[in-house]
């Protein structure tokens, strides 16, 4: 199994923050544009999360295929003003992504925990560090551009079957 954790500090509000995080095109806007999505099933993609099972397609770059993923979002039980949304894989390369909001001084701290299990881990887990790192700054970027999602790449741009 790998663990990997990192926190960032945004200069926002929590509930800023969580009303994005709860949108399907954040996802799409901070991988952008080291990983791309096609949503599978359901078969477009929805404005806001839901508690549900999900199937993608995703790419690297928008070329290169990574594979499938099935995964399940759920929102776990929060209390006042901390927020989370986890989404989790079972089978031989599982992970459980957890994404948590809390008030931190006038801004929000916002953390991702990503558990790995299975043999992919091994070589996934030494990947993630990098692409979370990726995520935040695409995270202050689009807080720096006042939740623009039209700016920089354009994240809602899926890639060919």
């Amino acid at each position: 199994m790998s663990r990997f954790e990192l926190s960032s500090t945004f200069a926002t509000s929590p509930e800023r923050v969580w009303a994005n995080l709860k949108r399907t095109a954040l996802l799409r806007y901070i991988c952008a544009p080291r990983v791309t999505f096609r949503i599978m099933e359901p078969t477009s993609w929805p404005e806001e999360w839901e508690e549900r099972d999900y199937r993608m397609a995703a790419r690297f770059y928008g070329m290169m295929p990574s594979g499938v993923q099935s995964f399940r979002v759920e929102y776990p039980d929060t209390t006042a003003g901390r927020y989370a949304l986890r989404q989790t894989a079972e089978g031989l390369n599982g992970w459980d992504h957890v994404m948590m909001v809390e008030p931190e001084g006038k801004g929000t701290r916002y953390t991702d925990v990503l558990n790995l299990t299975g043999p992919a881990s091994l070589i996934a887990g030494s990947l993630y560090p990098s692409f979370f790192r990726h995520r935040h700054t695409r995270w202050q970027q689009l807080i720096a551009n006042g939740f623009d999602y039209s700016a920089g790449p354009d994240p809602l741009e899926g890639h060919p079957a």
